[in-house]
């Protein structure tokens, strides 16, 4: 993520109202990998039988899990503090999960992932017992986990860079030709591949940049759109590269197979760049009431239609742009949003 993108952000904002403590990690006292794996089977962390499964990933790094073993050991020190844990599908913060019922009601998770994922993580779910509370960003991923935890769960939204992500001057999208695509995971790849199909056989002067991580090229389904015409990659753009995209663009397409909120949308609403989106999990959680580009999911006809009725009615896409920046602005503020949830915590 960027610096202006992401969850992170909400730690940036508890910070200013709530004192936190920070952790130095040392890189020089950072096990190897290999012993790192060791330490977590002697202690009962991740079975010998899980061993195969542990991966490292860029937030699930080797700096991190040292870093929850020291974050796990102020816990213990103090018993007047809480931990509060972004990302809690991540393995690293499973391994906090076998801690005294204690210290285990003094973690609070913030989780990403939509039911379908969880569904797959049996013994994730198990983990999220007696914990001091689960926080998900959106309804619907509370009514699913309440009849299977036995934790406080709370619903937020998932906020956004209100400053940085702007949109141009008046909200004004001159006619252009460009629509971009932002992202990869739980992406519908070949919904896409068909909508483009037949976009560029009526319009042959559009174009689709697509930003998304190197992930993407596992997809058969993404191979296949990149040698469709006018199909253009970026991978690893700056922040200002990307709120010059959404500022430029006549449309965002988002087709997804599921999804709680993702950075791709909220960004695309507060810089009123006007999103085609399928209608799946709780995306509809962060869009206006009755939003114009909620799409049914898989339905092609529909994010064809739609998105030639924006093309041509430019100002249908500035009312759009217009009305999701109001939106953002009421809804979506880090800010607010932090104030939220330490106001759970305290109350718990």
């Amino acid at each position: 993520m960027g610096v202006h993108s992401g969850s992170d952000l909400l730690f940036e904002h508890l910070s200013k109202i709530n004192d936190v403590k920070n952790i130095y990690v040392n890189y020089i006292q950072i096990p190897k990998k290999g012993i790192l794996r060791r330490i977590l089977e002697k202690f009962g962390f991740i079975t010998r039988e899980n061993l195969w499964s542990f991966k490292l990933t860029s937030i699930n790094s080797i700096k991190e899990i040292y870093g929850f073993h020291l974050a796990i050991n102020e816990l213990l020190k103090d018993t007047l503090s809480v931990l509060f844990v972004s990302c809690g599908e991540e393995q690293l913060s499973r391994q906090i999960f076998h801690s005294s019922k204690n210290t285990k009601s003094r973690i609070f998770v913030l989780l990403h992932q939509p039911p379908t994922w969880i569904e797959n993580e049996v013994e994730f779910l198990s983990a999220l017992n007696d914990l001091g509370g689960v926080f998900v960003f959106s309804k619907h991923h509370k009514k699913y986990l309440s009849s299977i935890i036995n934790t406080p769960l709370y619903v937020i939204k998932h906020g956004v860079d209100l400053d940085y992500f702007s949109p141009k001057e008046n909200f004004e999208r001159y006619d252009t030709d460009l629509i971009v695509c932002v992202g990869s995971w739980l992406r519908n790849h070949q919904l896409m591949f068909d909508l483009w199909n037949r976009l560029i056989q009526k319009r042959p002067s559009l174009k689709l940049v697509i930003v998304a991580s190197k992930d993407a090229f596992k997809n058969d389904g993404f191979q296949s759109l990149l040698e469709l015409p006018n199909v253009f990659y970026r991978e690893g753009l700056s922040s200002d590269k990307l709120l010059e995209l959404y500022r430029n663009a006549a449309i965002h397409i988002l087709p997804l197979n599921d999804g709680v909120a993702n950075n791709a949308l909220v960004e695309s609403l507060s810089a009123g760049c006007p999103v085609l989106v399928s209608d799946v999990g709780a995306v509809r959680e962060h869009l206006p009431e009755g939003y114009y580009g909620l799409v049914q999911k898989y339905d092609v006809d529909a994010f064809f239609n739609k998105t030639f009725e924006l093309l041509d009615n430019h100002e249908l896409r500035n009312q759009i742009s217009s009305d999701l920046r109001r939106f953002s602005l009421s809804y979506l503020d880090w800010n607010q949003i932090s104030c939220q949830l330490l106001k759970a915590i305290k109350d718990s």
